[in-house]
């Protein structure tokens, strides 16, 4: 599958996100002050397209889409217009283990046109919520650059459009002291869109994982395939990789809590219309 760093995005879309800026920056940072935290580049493409190729097909604006309005949110009314020119494909698809529970929102299909490529590409965005399952004492943590000491729920590295933590607010192992619950480090990323025979086309994935002051994860999701389809059919099949971790109060992953599984599921835009 080619990689982030194998593309060329200047030349395919317009100026970096500024949250894609904000984690770099502290990522910089975070290489000579935390050793033992998780790096992960994050895999965000999310941008305004320059060349958009709106489908032909009935636009989603008069149907109520979490996506549509968050990642509107997240980069603006261009995109959010963009977004409604889309397919809706309707989530509610749910899935859990080792005490966590995913949800999906929605998904949006829409097709576009860059520089690298003649010929349409479908993108399918989504978003998608990370919860502990009821009874569960468990406190989540993006799986990002995020430590333990940092303040729960707070999304720290995407700008002045997140709120700023308050001057005191509870880290994640303070929480979790108070409340003798088990520290959770969770991760939702896109493998792609499958083929027939259940193999992944290759293509372009993004992602992102945004805290939330409720104690849940919101999931940003982004999939590009290389191949290029004629029309939207009635249905695809997506994979997602789901994973967690414990940690423990000092910021360290606990021995042998590593869980991990591709979750495969069923997007029908027709469903939608």
């Amino acid at each position: 599958m080619k990689q982030l760093q194998d593309i060329d995005f200047t030349k395919a879309f317009g100026d970096v996100p500024e949250s894609f800026a904000a984690r770099v920056q502290y990522a910089l940072r975070c290489t000579e002050k935390e050793e033992n935290a998780v790096r992960r580049k994050p895999l965000y493409t999310i941008a305004i397209v320059v060349l958009l190729l709106m489908l032909a097909t009935t636009a989603v604006a008069a149907v109520l889409s979490r996506t549509i309005e968050r990642f509107g949110v997240e980069y603006g009314g261009s995109f959010k217009t963009h977004l409604e020119q889309g397919v809706l494909a309707p989530g509610g698809q749910t899935t859990e283990f080792n005490g966590i529970v995913f949800s999906l929102d929605d998904f949006v299909i829409t097709t576009r046109t860059h520089e690298e490529s003649p010929q349409p590409a479908l993108n399918f965005y989504a978003t998608a919520v990370i919860s502990p399952k009821e009874g569960e004492n468990i406190v989540l943590m993006a799986w990002d650059e995020y430590t333990v000491h940092d303040p729960a729920g707070y999304a720290l590295f995407y700008g002045s459009k997140y709120p700023t933590p308050p001057a005191g607010a509870p880290t994640y192992a303070e929480i979790a002291a108070e409340n003798g619950a088990v520290i959770r480090r969770v991760s939702c990323i896109a493998n792609g869109v499958l083929d027939e025979n259940g193999d992944i086309y290759p293509g372009v994935v993004g992602s992102a994982l945004i805290p939330q002051t409720d104690g849940t994860v919101l999931v940003f999701i982004e999939i590009v395939p290389e191949i290029a389809f004629s029309s939207v059919q009635d249905s695809y099949q997506l994979s997602l990789w789901l994973g967690c971790q414990d940690m423990d109060q000092e910021g360290l992953p606990i021995e042998d809590s590593r869980i991990s599984m591709d979750w495969v599921i069923t997007v029908s835009p027709s469903a939608g219309e």
